[in-house]
């Protein structure tokens, strides 16, 4: 509403005159109810924080689906074009690219959240599998080598780790990582499974035995945990696993 607005809204309307200081009280009080340029952009920033926010939430629940890789990836391609530096949503968006088979991008996300968080165990656990799979196995070796350095009994990637430590052929890191594992997760098969593997790989039987028998003695691994894995089943005959899968 500008000033000569004003006027001829004073001079057409029936309600008394104002007076020259009534006027003046007028415009500032319209001037006054203007919005400054600071306000609309802090308003522009919190709007578009809350987009992040709720995108970044439903990519979450839909990878969690397991059923929406790509929804999972456009809600991430939204919160990058408006939050390009967000290292949470780079490094969940590795992850998507994975589960689509495009290693390549997997590694740049993976690569470009690992600058802007310094150490990252999962960040690292992508890149390794990244990397291994577009055939760069230095860079892949390399991210193993930086997980290791960074990982702690109480992260939840340690049989990830080893799975790529075994692809790798880095049997050392692979077992030392799934007896980790094993000890923190007593009560899952997997643990059981992939460390009796790591001993099948390196020509250690009786130990894979051995690790099978605890499983299935515990009542955690059951028999089609060995007779159903290729890895495994040869062991389905060896006296210390035998006895469970004949019940």
């Amino acid at each position: 509403m500008g000033v000569f607005s004003v006027i001829y809204w004073r001079r057409s309307s029936r309600i008394p005159s104002v007076g020259p200081g009534g006027l003046l009280l007028v415009l500032l009080f319209l001037w006054g109810s203007t919005p400054e340029p600071g306000y609309a952009q802090a308003d522009a920033q919190a709007d578009s924080a809350r987009v992040v926010e709720i995108q970044l939430q439903r990519a979450v629940i839909a990878m969690r689906s397991g059923a929406s890789p790509r929804e999972a990836r456009a809600r991430l391609d939204r919160v990058l074009t408006l939050a390009p530096d967000h290292a949470e949503a780079l490094h969940l968006r590795a992850r998507v690219h994975l589960a689509l088979q495009a290693p390549q991008q997997a590694m740049q996300d993976a690569e470009r959240a690992l600058q802007l968080t310094g150490t990252h165990v999962a960040t690292y656990a992508t890149l390794v599998e990244a990397a291994r799979q577009v055939g760069d196995r230095p860079r892949a070796v390399e991210a193993l080598e930086a997980a290791m350095a960074a990982v702690d009994d109480t992260s939840p990637h340690h049989l990830r780790l080893s799975w790529s430590a075994l692809q790798l052929e880095h049997y050392d890191h692979a077992e030392a990582l799934a007896r980790v594992a094993l000890r923190r997760q007593p009560y899952r098969a997997a643990p059981y499974q992939h460390l009796a593997r790591v001993f099948m790989r390196t020509d250690r039987a009786a130990d894979a035995a051995f690790i099978l028998h605890q499983g299935l003695e515990r009542g955690v691994l059951q028999a089609s945990g060995v007779v159903d894995d290729v890895d495994l089943r040869t062991l389905a005959t060896h006296p210390l696993v035998a006895p469970f899968l004949e019940r």
